[in-house]
Parts: C-alpha cells; structure tokens; sequence
C-alpha cells in the first residue's frame, strides 16, 4: 500500500508562528492499494499540534521533506486518540502500524469485491 502527502496547509494564526515562516498546520495524506490492474485510494486529514511542540525543532518550509512530513503524520498520528472510519468500519487508532494494516484489508476488501460496470 502506497501512503503519500497530498497536501500542506499552513498556520496562519500569528501569535503562535511569528518567529517562523510558513508553518505547516494540516496535512492531508492518502492511501492507495493495488490488486492486479485495480487501484482504490482514501485520502485523510491530519492536524499537527505545533503550538505544543519545542518551535527550536521545527523545520523551515523551504527545508521541509517528505520523510519529515510523513514523520511528523505517523509520530503524532498515536497521541490523536480518535476513531477513523473508513470503508463501513471503525479502524484503529491507537497505533499507526494496526490503523495502516487495517485500513490495507478494508481498500484490499473493496477491490476484490467490486464488480465491472457493466
């Protein structure tokens, strides 16, 4: 299964960013899973309490990476305690390696069940 950033969404509530430029707040990110030539995604949101962390540690935007990026998602992704809900099931939270395996099973579920058009 293939995860990968979508998109960036800046802070732009200054009292908090003022010594930093361009502070992400918001990542959306997505999921994709192949079966044969199928492919199904799912696309999430993801805030990023930054206003909690040490601002010394944090990257400017223009030095900013993907594996940083993704890092960031899958470090913070635990301390949410929130249900995600995708495909008619409630999947896992508590863990990032148990919500990726479970959500795999439910887009690899839903490719093999789905039938042609016509």
């Amino acid at each position: 299964m293939e995860f990968r950033i979508k998109d960036l969404i800046l802070d732009t509530y200054t009292p908090y960013t003022s010594s930093l430029s361009k502070v992400v707040n918001v990542v959306h990110y997505e999921f994709e899973e192949t079966v044969g030539s199928l492919s199904k995604a799912i696309q999430f949101s993801q805030p990023l309490d930054h206003r909690a962390w040490n601002t010394s540690s944090m990257v400017e935007w223009d030095n900013l990476t993907e594996e940083q990026v993704k890092g960031w998602v899958t470090s913070s992704f635990e301390s949410l305690d929130t249900q995600m809900w995708a495909f008619g099931k409630n999947h896992p939270s508590s863990s990032w390696n148990e919500f990726v395996s479970s959500l795999s099973s439910s887009l690899n579920s839903e490719l093999t069940s789905e039938s042609l058009p016509w």
